[in-house]
Order: C-alpha cells, then structure tokens, then sequence
C-alpha cells in the first residue's frame, strides 16, 4: 500500500479495520500503523487469506516450498501432540506422515519423526516406532527429543529381541516345527503353523505350497479364514498366493487413484464470538495419487462434511486435472456452509477419473 493509497482509503473500511483517521499525517506513523492494522486484521476477521488457511489446490507444498507452509506445518504437529495426550493414535499417525511427506527437511517434520516414534510404540508397532526415533536421531542427534528417543530405542530393542517375530525366534521355531512334522507328518496343526511361520518370514512360496497342500488333503480347510486370505484359486483350478505384492497389485488395479494423508482443521475467527464458535471455516487436507501404470484425465477429489446424525453439511469437488503414473498433488477445501462449526463431526473423502 503507497500513500496516495492509505490517504484515500474508504471511511468504512478504516472504520472497519480501526484505522486511524491521521493516519498520512507522516511516512513514518502510516508505516508503523500499517504494520499494526495487517497483524490485528488476521485475528480480527478482516483479512481471511493468510496462515490459518490450508495452502490452495495448485501450491506447491514440496520441501522448495516448506518455508512459506511453516505455521500450517506447526499447527499439524501441535494438534497431533493434543491428540496423543488425549490417546487418539489412530487419527495421529496420518496427521503426522503429512506432515513429515510435505515438510520433509523442516523443525516441524523433525519432531513429526519423534512423535511417530511414540505413537507406533503405544500401539505396539516396535520396529517403525525404532525406525522413527532413529530418523529423529540422525536429524537431530543433539535435539530437543535426542536422550528421550535413545531410552525408547533402548527398551524398545529389548522389546523386539523377546518378540516372536524376531527372525531369531522364527527361524528357530520353523526348525522346531519341521522336526515335529518329520515324526508325525499328519499333524495339521504343526502344518498350518508351519505354513504361518514361514509366512511372518515372508517366504511367501514356501507358506503356499504349504497351504495348498493342506488343501489337496482337507478341501474343507480351504474355508480357513487365514489361509482364504493368502491363497486364491484361479478358473483353471491352480492356487494364487496373496502375496503383499498381488495384494497391492488387485487393489490397484481396482482403485488406481486413491485418496491419502487426509486431515482436517478448523481456521479464520470472527470477531467477538464465544471461544467454542470462534471459527469460521471447516478445512479438509489430503494428497491424491495416481498408483498405477496409466495416466488419468479428469482427475476430482470429492469432500463431504457431516454433522450429527450424518446430516450432509456440504460437498465441494476440487478438479485435480490429467494425473501420470506415480504423479501425487495435494488437494484443499474450505467450507462455511454449517451452523456451528462445532457441529461438525466428520468428514469424507472419495475421488473420480476418466481413463
């Protein structure tokens, strides 16, 4: 803003914004005014595009880009750190990986790692727990987090030496097992936890050929709920395993486009409302990609927010546009059309493409 500007500003918006009258009297003061009325206009209402509004469909928010994300960054990791004081693991972990696959190298995504480290380890994951505090510690060996994330690492590997997926202790059961089977090779249960074991070690052809023998045998096992899980009967008769990597490959082919790293959260305040109401919009983040060996065209993200009872607030469809195979973009969408913003109580996400 020049001065002829500020000079000629409309009365109601100084009124509005409470801009002094005398505010051209001098260089000086309109500089220092300026300064004051753009840092009160964001918390009082008057100015809606700024920090507290996620980054827009089209922004770049790759690490070039972090700097300029930095508060919204920090206000993901300052909610994900409410959330595992309140126990909600499940909600945080997505929270958390946004913030570490957007803001990879920034303050925020570093201590995003050793957060993740906690959480996996409340809900028993040990070795990503392990794989995160070590992230953390590369990172920042003399951080803030450093001597906790070495205690946990410490106990958690005493931890992962006791669990019975230590590769030392399955090793050493298989070896027990096919001993057991050598004497009495009818044993269907040393089979079929023969078959699991070798499973949990990812021998997936081995656990297979197990299950599938099992079948020949007893064809009623093939209604076994683990082994219909990982072995599937093609129309010719021969047996699919359902290898993570089949697995991944049916679902992709099924859903080529899929919707992750969603979050939500609620951002612009209205002036003298109660605290409880005093936002305005209901924000929806996420990331789209394209997991499959084509390009789509069309590409939409589909936002639905709810309020009890699954009444539907709102839907707002973002064009993503031509997507290439392994392509990701981010997608956000601003929503005011509720009655009270505390209303809300969950949102939706789904997504549509052309081939």
């Amino acid at each position: 803003m020049n001065y002829f500007q500020a000079k000629h500003l409309p009365a109601r918006m100084r009124a509005a914004c409470k801009m002094p009258g005398g505010i051209v009297q001098s260089y000086r003061s309109l500089f220092l005014t300026i300064l004051l009325v753009v840092s009160g206009l964001t918390f009082a209402g008057c100015i809606v595009n700024g920090g507290d509004i996620a980054p827009p469909v089209g922004v770049n928010t790759n690490p070039d880009n972090a700097t300029s994300n930095a508060g919204y960054a920090n206000r993901e990791l300052n909610n994900a750190r409410r959330m595992i004081r309140a126990g909600d693991y499940s909600q945080v972990i997505p929270r958390l990986t946004n913030v570490v696959s957007t803001y990879p190298d920034s303050p925020s995504a570093i201590e995003a790692r050793y957060y993740l480290g906690v959480t996996y380890k409340e809900i028993g994951g040990v070795r990503n727990a392990m794989d995160f505090f070590n992230e953390y510690l590369e990172m920042a060996p003399d951080g803030p987090y450093a001597e906790h994330s070495r205690q946990y690492l410490t106990m958690l590997s005493d931890e992962a030496r006791r669990d019975p997926r230590n590769p030392a202790h399955l090793e050493s059961r298989v070896d027990e097992l096919q001993r057991r089977l050598d004497e009495t090779p009818e044993d269907l249960a040393a089979q079929l936890e023969l078959a699991d074991t070798y499973w949990r070690q990812e021998r997936y052809n081995e656990a297979g050929l197990l299950y599938s023998r099992i079948i020949r045998e007893l064809p009623q096992m093939q209604a076994d709920q683990t082994i219909r899980q990982r072995l599937d009967r093609a129309d010719d008769g021969t047996f699919i395993i359902l290898t993570p990597d089949e697995v991944l490959r049916r679902e992709t082919e099924s859903q080529p486009i899929l919707v992750f790293n969603t979050s939500s959260f609620k951002s612009g305040r209205f002036e003298g409302w109660p605290a409880v109401s005093r936002y305005r919009y209901y924000n929806v983040t996420g990331q789209i990609v394209n997991r499959s060996n084509e390009t789509f065209s069309n590409v939409q993200a589909i936002v639905t927010i709810y309020g009890f009872g699954n009444q539907i607030y709102d839907t707002t469809t973002v064009n993503v546009g031509r997507m290439h195979s392994g392509e990701t973009r981010p997608f956000s969408v601003r929503f005011s059309n509720f009655d009270d913003i505390q209303n809300v109580s969950k949102y939706e996400t789904d997504v549509s493409y052309q081939q």
